[in-house]
């Protein structure tokens, strides 16, 4: 509030007559354009503008107003107040969110605590169960693209960014796109399936590996291949590769609770144009999460001291009892037990998404307080 007020009238932008900007308070910025904190002057409320440059090679704001029409009524995603023209570039005017998964680990010092990890799992399987239950696919899941909401809406997760995101079965005649072998490595290499790295045609399943990545970065800090260098991209891409390849998934998830190790097997188990069972996957979490506590959900950003030491040594403890869990025979064999399950499923319509939400409670207070300055600075939306 006090940058706006202390902003200059002869930077404001106006688009659409309506959503008033200024051209100093960027959110965030890159090769499709930027977006800037604005205030809608008739509803009276913050919100987000993103601008896409005329030179952008390849556009994507219509997409991704296409795909967030059709999401508009469910919740964690984020609302169109409006979509036009702005001179010679395109603009999305959209509900302001707050800060990214990726930002808040960040905050809490690259180190969220088992507790969060799960809350943050069940959530973000959710999210896309239902952008798959409307026949689109996302295509480059990260931290930075699921964020949390401000205000009213700080409890949910939101699934944003749809630029890259497109069609996996046609909408009339339900008819599952066609694999293919020859397509270009899409999205954010680090958190991207093998599949894609391959130039394989992605689909639902190529989705839920990245967030099974996302899941194990939240809880080891970093995945093997990151910093990898090379001379080009392509030979930098083609190491990423070689190294998810080359390391087993129990190596990958060695020390953490078997149900990590479940969910990549799951993943990269599945066929192409196969139905995954969100259930069973938001299951094993949610199992996971009331198996080991009992108080009331709270998340490493909005607890600070002894509360937040205390989750540390809760987590030792229990990441310990889940390492013995490994030693028996009958816990141990996580790629048979995704492969029965992929066995065991069938072909049938998405079930409602609602058995999970609500478990967030991300601290209003730490929202109200500081998400405006934050994303100011770091560009959240």
């Amino acid at each position: 509030k006090r940058a706006t007020k202390n902003a200059k009238k002869e930077d404001e932008i106006i688009f659409g007559g309506r959503f008033e900007c200024n051209k100093n308070l960027l959110l965030g910025s890159g090769t499709f354009g930027e977006i800037y904190l604005g205030i809608d002057t008739i509803a009276k409320e913050y919100v987000a503008v993103k601008l896409e440059k005329p030179t952008t090679k390849e556009p994507q704001l219509r997409n991704e107003k296409v795909i967030l029409d059709v999401m508009f009524e469910v919740d964690g995603f984020p609302k169109i107040h409006d979509f036009g023209a702005h001179l010679e570039s395109t603009y999305l005017a959209m509900e302001l969110l707050g800060p990214s998964t990726g930002d808040l680990f960040e905050y809490c010092g690259y180190k969220y605590t088992l507790q969060t990890v799960l809350l943050l799992a069940i959530q973000m399987i959710e999210r896309i169960q239902e952008l798959h239950s409307k026949n689109y696919i996302h295509r480059d899941i990260k931290p930075e693209n699921y964020t949390v909401g401000i205000g009213s809406k700080s409890t949910t997760l939101y699934l944003i960014d749809f630029g890259l995101a497109k069609k996996y079965k046609d909408t009339k005649t339900m008819e599952h796109i066609t694999y293919r072998e020859t397509k270009e490595m899409t999205g954010t290499p680090r958190f991207a399936s093998i599949n894609n790295h391959l130039g394989i045609e992605q689909s639902r399943r190529d989705d839920l590996e990245g967030i099974a990545y996302v899941l194990i970065y939240f809880m080891k800090r970093r995945l093997p291949w990151q910093n990898i260098e090379g001379k080009t991209v392509k030979e930098k891409y083609k190491k990423i590769l070689e190294k998810k390849m080359a390391i087993p998934v129990e190596t990958l998830c060695k020390d953490l609770p078997v149900e990590f190790e479940m969910m990549l097997s799951y993943a990269r188990n599945l066929r192409f144009d196969e139905r995954p069972d969100y259930t069973f996957l938001k299951g094993i979490f949610t199992d996971l999460l009331f198996d080991n506590y009992f108080e009331e959900f709270v998340f490493d950003w909005t607890i600070t001291g002894e509360a937040k030491n205390k989750k540390i040594k809760e987590d030792k403890n229990l990441l310990s009892v889940g390492n013995n869990a490994r030693n028996n025979p009958d816990m141990n064999n996580s790629s048979k037990i995704a492969k029965d399950k992929i066995e065991e499923s069938d072909d049938s319509e998405d079930s409602e998404s609602e058995d999970n939400r609500n478990l967030m409670n991300l601290g209003e207070d730490f929202i109200e307080k500081n998400e405006i300055k934050k994303q100011s600075t770091e560009g959240t939306n």
